[in-house]
């Protein structure tokens, strides 16, 4: 759980750094508030490339939560189901391979628009074909990287020229 929301953060704000300008506290009731800086003081650094860095500063919290959402129904739908339950996809070196994939999806959808959990299906339906309990990945950080080459591979994020190892292996997984 604490993989799913440090890396929720991250995907909103991509700057470890400035998890120092909030902190989030649980308060008695269960909910969670925040307290720091006002999010509009954050309108005066410099432009970024961070997907939901304009969505986050406008407040706009429930685009964020609704795409953030989306991204793992279809997660849910396309990777985890009918799956054995040693998938490292379902481990935590795959959540995190995850929300790597998620920062970079999120980023198309932003800009179309288009945060529809259909249309995290259509992209990550290419990704349903590996098998994630392959002895070729780990729980390690060579396995989400594995992971994450996989799953960028398979929707078209990469192309095999962009990784410099075990490019054999990822063509029998990939197809």
């Amino acid at each position: 759980m604490t993989t799913a929301i440090d890396s929720n953060v991250i995907v909103a704000l991509w700057n470890e750094d400035e998890t120092q300008n909030l902190t989030a506290k649980k308060t008695l009731g269960g909910s969670l508030s925040y307290e720091g800086k006002d999010r509009s003081t954050l309108l005066n650094d410099a432009p970024d490339s961070r997907p939901l860095r304009r969505l986050y500063i406008s407040k706009s919290d429930d685009i964020i939560y609704t795409g953030v959402k989306n991204f793992f129904v279809a997660v849910s739908k396309i990777l985890w189901t009918d799956i054995n339950p040693d998938s490292y996809i379902r481990k935590t070196v795959g959540i995190q391979a995850l929300f790597d994939l998620a920062r970079s999806l999120m980023g198309e959808v932003v800009i179309s628009k288009d945060i529809r959990t259909s249309r995290f299906e259509e992209r990550l339906a290419p990704a349903g074909r590996i098998d994630f309990t392959d002895r070729f990945f780990q729980t390690s950080g060579t396995g989400r990287q594995r992971i994450r080459n996989s799953l960028e591979l398979a929707v078209g994020l990469k192309n095999l020229n962009d990784i410099d190892r075990d490019n054999d292996d990822y063509r029998r997984l990939i197809g």
